[in-house]
């Protein structure tokens, strides 16, 4: 045997035991990450054939069946891989369905490419393509963009959304989070008003979104009961009719059957005596004929109006008498009804509420011009009544 020969076999020997000894001291991390690289770029082979194959053909039917075919096939092997006796693989905790992900999006992002699509680069810190984000590129999304309170929105090494460091939303900790319109009593600043109501009080609901059941587009409503109700402050007032600019003393029940007529006039007290006592036809015939039996539109509770209350009334932006709210002054005669009309006399009304200075005196308002002002309670002005 030649020397050369001799030399060969040698190198062959030392070579294939050198393996030998190398594969038998190959760990388990190393058996799981080099079968897991294999199946890895089978999955990869497999599915790029699979587009080869739709390209070839154009059967969509076929390409799904091989495309179930190919990931069936390697979550058997990942699976296998993974429950080797003694086997330690140092990817955990990464799961089988994250790597068949990134796989999945760079087989797709080889075959639209080949097909005319361009490339998309995941990892170049640009969001483009199919991308939700790269790097810190985010495509101006934040924690809030997804319903979140607030937080740090991240982007994850296969390109799409990490809402992990992303704070949720608490209604109910009186603050105002993102996708929240209030919180408890927290109303961001906003009124009935606000929303393009007339009046009406808001309050914040379920879920921490506005209430506006309390919220009103007229301040003032006409009801069919001869009534007017006042969503702003909750009153409920009597409607006057039947306006034939005569006023009329009313001095008994006689005198001035209907309680309605806005041409009746009454005082606040008889004076008989000096005193501040209500003694007068306002409330001995007036407020006795409304409340008497049943009531006025079923009420028993009715009363003169403070001075505030019926100064509310007056609309200062009405350039004509009497200077009122339109509820107050609509389809006004001298033979309306109190369910057909509303009306209010361009003259003074008592107020309930007297002169503390001087209790022989009580506040009126003049709805002919709008001004406040007082007098003897024995004098004889027009009168509207309130409840509750």
């Amino acid at each position: 045997m030649s020397k050369r020969i001799l030399a060969v076999g040698v190198v062959t020997a030392l070579t294939l035991l050198w393996s030998g000894t190398t594969q038998a001291v190959q760990s388990a991390e190393q058996k799981c990450q080099s079968g897991k690289d294999k199946e890895a770029g089978k999955y990869a082979f497999c599915r790029l054939k699979a587009e080869a194959k739709l390209v070839r053909t154009g059967d969509t039917g076929k390409y799904g069946l091989d495309i179930l075919n190919c990931e069936t096939k390697f979550a058997d092997r990942w699976t296998k891989l993974e429950t080797v006796k003694n086997a330690s693989c140092l990817d955990a905790p990464l799961t089988q369905a994250e790597f068949k992900t990134v796989i999945d999006e760079q087989t797709g992002n080889i075959a639209t490419a080949l097909g005319g699509g361009g490339l998309v680069w995941c990892g170049n810190g640009i969001k483009d393509g199919n991308d939700s984000c790269d790097g810190s590129d985010l495509g101006g999304k934040s924690c809030t963009s997804f319903g979140f309170a607030s937080g740090i929105l991240a982007c994850t090494p296969s390109c799409s959304f990490d809402t992990a460091g992303c704070n949720p939303v608490v209604c109910g900790n009186g603050l105002i989070d993102a996708g929240e319109e209030c919180d408890q009593d927290n109303l961001n600043g906003q009124t009935c008003v606000g929303l393009g109501f007339a009046t009406g009080t808001l309050t914040c609901g379920a879920g921490c979104l506005f209430n506006k059941s309390g919220c009103y587009t007229d301040r003032f409503v006409d009801n069919p009961d001869g009534t007017i109700t006042d969503n702003q402050t909750g009153l409920m007032w009597e409607k006057k009719a039947a306006l034939d600019n005569f006023p009329v003393s009313c001095t008994s029940t006689g005198v001035c059957p209907d309680p309605h007529d806005a041409d009746n006039t009454y005082t606040w007290t008889d004076n008989t005596d000096p005193t501040s006592n209500p003694t007068g036809t306002a409330y001995t015939v007036f407020l006795a004929q409304l409340n008497a039996g049943v009531g006025f539109a079923g009420h028993t509770d009715w009363r003169l109006p403070t001075l505030a209350e019926l100064q509310g009334l007056v609309d200062y932006t009405d350039t004509s008498s009497p200077v009122v709210n339109a509820a107050f002054d609509t389809g006004c005669t001298g033979s309306c009804t109190v369910t057909t009309c509303s009306c209010t006399a361009s003259t003074r009304h008592w107020s309930s509420s007297d002169v503390v200075s001087a209790t022989l005196r009580a506040w009126f308002v003049d709805f002919g011009q709008g001004f406040v002002d007082n007098d003897s309670k024995d004098t004889d002005y027009s009168v509207r009544a309130v409840r509750p």
